[in-house]
């Protein structure tokens, strides 16, 4: 009996590094861009300007972003040559991809040179990882409890 109780603390300690390592696989912070299309990422360009946008390709060598912007008096869509441009205070930003009631998607083209940053947005999520950390936890708790 005595031996079962010296490998508590040992049991113990260990549960807590599964706790932690299931954990982390239940959360964690944004993945790097690594050409990945058609997801959802924050671009954070040279001069601190930083928005979400979906990444929906590259161009010779540019990204292709579509981004939401709000409808606003200084947001005006001009039709040229069969397309809609979307232009704002007087400058254009990229092609109209939809418009909507409250805002405009736009598709605009990125230069790598003007970007300081572009990261895949996640988020947190509760999957398997959480669960396994729950079940560790509780164990962990009633081996303590028990030292």
């Amino acid at each position: 009996m005595g031996s079962i109780r010296a490998c508590k603390p040992v049991l113990a300690v260990l549960l807590a590094g599964l706790v932690a390592m299931a954990a982390g696989c239940a959360a964690g912070p944004g993945a790097r861009f690594e050409d990945r299309i058609g997801v959802p990422v924050r671009v954070t360009l040279a001069d601190s300007t930083s928005y979400g946008a979906t990444l929906v390709g590259l161009k010779e060598g540019a990204y292709l972003v579509d981004r939401e912007i709000p409808k606003s008096d200084e947001l005006v869509v001009v039709r040229s040559g069969g397309q809609d441009f979307v232009e704002e205070n007087g400058r254009v930003v990229g092609t109209a991809v939809e418009i909507r009631d409250f805002d405009v998607v736009v598709r605009q083209s990125v230069p790598p040179q003007a970007v300081t940053d572009l990261s895949v947005r996640t988020d947190a999520y509760f999957g398997w990882g959480t669960v396994i950390a729950a079940g560790l936890a509780f164990a962990l708790v009633i081996a303590i409890e028990d030292i």
